[in-house]
């Protein structure tokens, strides 16, 4: 029984211990970016093209600054550019998720 007690208390700290090194990966984003989506927006029956450009400055720390975006859908044409700063988190695996504000 002890075996297996100092076995498991072993396994429990290997992964604490790995989970502990890889929470963050955001200095792999550092630099400047310029991205572009394209879609349909609408209610399932009627839909609407759009496109929206803009860049934005990582600093590998979670922080985005620098930010600007400009849409354009059909009949609306393009908006001013908008300014933003936001974070983002990038993860061990490499996923991640940005808030822009």
């Amino acid at each position: 029984m002890r075996k297996l007690n100092v076995l498991l208390i072993l396994c429990f700290a290997l992964v604490f211990a790995s989970i502990a090194q890889g929470q963050s990966n955001n200095a792999a984003l550092n630099g400047n970016y310029a991205f572009n989506f394209t879609g349909v927006s609408g209610n399932g029956t009627s839909g609407s093209v759009f496109g929206a450009v803009g860049r934005f400055t990582a600093d590998g720390a979670g922080n985005l600054s620098n930010g600007e975006l400009v849409t354009n859908s059909a009949g609306a044409g393009a908006t001013s550019p908008q300014a933003f700063t936001g974070t983002y988190a990038i993860g061990a695996d490499n996923r991640g998720v940005m808030t822009l504000n």
